[in-house]
């Protein structure tokens, strides 16, 4: 388990290698929480309000291949040489591996190339 503090809000993250796991994957919120089965695919979205435990269904993409809008946009991203675009990407990739990082490192996971 890992906790995020925000100055805003705090993000608690539970999550496995698992990735043929039957469990719900839940993102909670204040007002409601996002529902759906299998984190990777994201099937069947909804949303449970709190207050009433009412459900609304989300639309789900149904391509077959759920990287299709990534590589569509990559190859968007190559043909008109969009800098800018590719600049954001590649920050946010650095962003997201260095908290990675941080947070395998806070955990004692260290690969064997790191070790010295």
């Amino acid at each position: 388990m890992n906790v995020l503090e925000y100055p805003e809000f705090t993000a608690t993250i539970l999550c496995s290698k698992i990735t043929q796991s039957s469990n719900t994957c839940e993102i909670h919120g204040e007002k409601a929480m996002l529902v759906f089965e299998n984190a990777g695919d994201m099937c069947r979205p909804r949303i449970v309000y709190n207050e009433s435990a009412e459900e609304r269904v989300l639309q789900a993409d149904a391509h077959p291949n759920n990287m299709v809008h990534e590589a569509r946009e990559f190859a968007r991203i190559i043909e008109s040489r969009d800098l800018d675009a590719y600049e954001r990407l590649k920050q946010l990739s650095y962003d997201v591996l260095a908290v990675t990082e941080k947070v395998r490192h806070e955990n004692g996971i260290i690969f064997d190339s790191e070790k010295k």
